[in-house]
């Protein structure tokens, strides 16, 4: 749709849905598609809308869903329009299927704060983020670290104690596997320490085990983790360095990707998804001058032990990837396009149709 940009998209009982703010300002609007080709604009829920939208606005980072249930929780922020390093942190509760949203009360378990992403566990909410910033709302260099929040009904939220492992850092996404829970995200640059990536996990989603720190991982900008089968792989972005690939059967030990794919010294953010037999890694070209952008794809045939970069496709020229998911069936990528011509860019979406036999 035009002047709409996707933020984050997931499968959704049986097609996806995607979050979407308007290019010229907000609230932001969910998006549906069964078949990730045609989309349509659910009604804008008054609970996205702030009491005073002259001053202050929300943005959503982050939608799940209770498997099996037509329970849903949106996670994000209220921030503030001059300034996004000033906000807290907010959640909504759908119990329809996200056909409408209650706003759960800003308590001060969420004050000065960021949720980044949630997850429906065995008994109840998980939703994982960071503890604003020392200086409050200044721009200022670093974290009070990451912050864990936990709910029974999506609406009633308690903030975890504050632990030793969330210290000068902060979490982006929370996945589950087979003994818990798994978050990551980065150790926030002070004025004497360089960034790193920060990865945890969980028995409970309650007590929480930083397992990065002697992992190799590097100065990096951050880790992003996905699930895939047999395992985690975490895609981890380096500043003004070659990005990597790491292996993890439990989320505790990870190893190095060996040799590193193709042109992947050029690549920043991305992620990686399992479809079908085959492995996909899709990350932004951050090695060419601004303005000129490209998605950059790699295939995997081999359960991730070698991989193919993808020939390069005229519509991932001037397109930034931001967020994937699949159904199962079809694989589609949310982002947007940048057209240095009218300098102005587009939300975009790419949708991969398996062929016909």
């Amino acid at each position: 749709p035009d002047g709409v940009l996707f933020g984050p998209v997931t499968s959704d009982d049986g097609g996806f849905l995607a979050v979407g703010t308007p290019v010229d300002g907000y609230p932001p609007s969910f998006w549906r598609s069964t078949d990730g080709l045609t989309w349509s604009e659910q009604p804008v829920s008054p609970a996205f809308v702030d009491s005073d939208p002259s001053k202050y606005f929300y943005g959503v980072s982050s939608v799940a869903r209770a498997p099996g249930t037509t329970q849903m929780v949106a996670v994000g922020a209220r921030y503030q329009m001059d300034d996004t390093n000033d906000g807290d942190a907010a959640a909504w509760y759908s119990g329809d299927g996200g056909q409408t949203w209650t706003r759960a009360a800003q308590g001060s378990d969420f004050a000065n704060a960021v949720i980044g992403g949630v997850i429906a566990g065995p008994h109840g909410w998980i939703a994982v983020g960071l503890d604003g910033y020392p200086q409050g709302g200044t721009q200022g260099i670093g974290v009070k670290g990451a912050a864990v929040w936990t709910s029974t009904d999506g609406l009633h939220w308690k903030r975890e104690a504050t632990q030793a492992s969330f210290a000068g850092a902060g979490m982006g996404q929370v996945l589950q596997n087979g003994q818990g829970f798994i978050a990551s995200g980065s150790d926030y640059p002070t004025a004497t320490t360089a960034a790193e990536p920060a990865i945890w996990t969980s028995p409970d989603g309650k007590i929480w085990t930083r397992i990065s720190a002697n992992q190799g991982f590097g100065e990096s900008a951050a880790a992003g983790v996905n699930s895939v089968p047999n395992g985690f792989v975490a895609t981890v972005t380096a500043w003004g360095g070659p990005s990597t690939m790491w292996f993890s059967d439990n989320g505790t030990t990870w190893k190095r990707a060996e040799p590193l794919p193709v042109g992947s010294s050029k690549v920043c953010g991305g992620g990686v998804l399992h479809l079908h037999n085959i492995d996909l890694a899709i990350g932004n070209d951050c090695g060419s001058t601004f303005p000129t952008v490209r998605v950059m794809v790699w295939t995997s045939v081999d359960g991730r032990q070698t991989w193919q970069r993808a020939p390069s496709l005229s519509m991932f020229e001037n397109a930034d990837f931001g967020s994937i998911a699949s159904n199962g069936e079809r694989l589609v990528i949310v982002g947007e396009t940048y057209l240095p011509s009218d300098q102005i860019t587009h939300g975009f979406v790419w949708v991969a149709v398996p062929a016909s036999p």
